[in-house]
């Protein structure tokens, strides 16, 4: 069934088919050029609005583009828009054609090197929140601490603070030159034993079986298997393979498509779903 409206940028009559009732559609264009520019010209702020904050109050654009949760080039394109004259990057006035801008600035003071280094370094505050304290772009804040000579923060010092084992130590990987017990996912030796049961009779008829019983449907998503997915469907041991007694128990095998098999096996599976408890 089709929909008469008009377009919501030039108002010509628009015919759309018709959608459901959670689509939602509240409004219709002719085309992506109309929807494009009725976005461009949507400003959440009114030219008033913006004068008082960028000509009166100083504030540059970062700032505004925080107070209304936007970007600091959106920002920017409004007073473009609304034909605002704008002040020169870094505080360079000087204007090539049009109006003249006349300067009136609120001078902002670098803060001392030691109260800047102790936010950043030892209490560990972002960028944004310094910039935010002191009414500033994080640019003028990145600024300051190249001139300060204080280093950024790495990856590697959040992965530290995080409890998180870095990557490399000294320029080596951590688990370099250990084995067996040493390493975070020892079994215990039992990957030739393993191997050996994959291979066994007892394993071929519990896979048939699981099969069988989930008539191909993946147990966790219900999606079926189909003919290009062949091999992308497992079967899942919800006690650990560990449990010798349970290895081939039909009860304790799921059968599962590649994507629910690595969420199950993922840290994403914080309740545990379809991982049991070995005693």
């Amino acid at each position: 069934m089709d929909v008469q409206g008009q377009c919501e940028f030039c108002h010509q009559p628009v015919k759309r088919k018709q959608q459901s009732v959670s689509a939602n559609v509240r409004m219709h264009f002719c085309n992506n050029q109309c929807k494009g520019e009725y976005q461009r010209l949507a400003k959440p702020v009114t030219k008033e609005w913006l004068e008082q904050k960028y000509l009166v109050e100083k504030l540059d654009t970062s700032i505004i583009g925080r107070l209304v949760s936007r970007d600091p080039k959106s920002v920017w394109n409004w007073l473009k828009d609304f034909h605002i004259p704008t002040r020169g990057r870094g505080g360079n006035n000087k204007r090539v054609g049009g109006p003249k801008w006349v300067p009136c600035h609120i001078e902002v003071m670098r803060p001392a090197q030691i109260d800047l280094e102790r936010w950043y370094r030892e209490e560990w505050q972002s960028l944004a929140t310094i910039a935010e304290r002191l009414q500033v772009g994080e640019t003028t804040v990145g600024r300051w601490l190249n001139h300060y000579q204080i280093p950024l923060r790495s990856i590697k010092e959040y992965r530290a603070r995080d409890g998180r084992v870095p990557y490399l130590k000294n320029g080596v990987h951590h688990l370099k030159g250990k084995r067996g017990v040493e390493t975070p996912n020892w079994k215990g030796g039992i990957t030739p034993e393993r191997q050996a049961f994959y291979r066994s009779e007892e394993w071929r008829m519990a896979c048939i079986t699981v099969w069988r019983r989930a008539k191909a449907y993946c147990e966790r998503c219900g999606e079926k298997q189909r003919k290009k997915d062949r091999g992308t469907y497992h079967i899942h041991h919800v006690i650990s393979f560990k449990v010798r007694e349970l290895r081939g128990v039909p009860t304790n095998l799921l059968l599962l498509c590649s994507p629910c098999h690595r969420f199950v096996h993922s840290k994403v599976n914080v309740h545990k779903e379809y991982l049991g408890e070995v005693s």
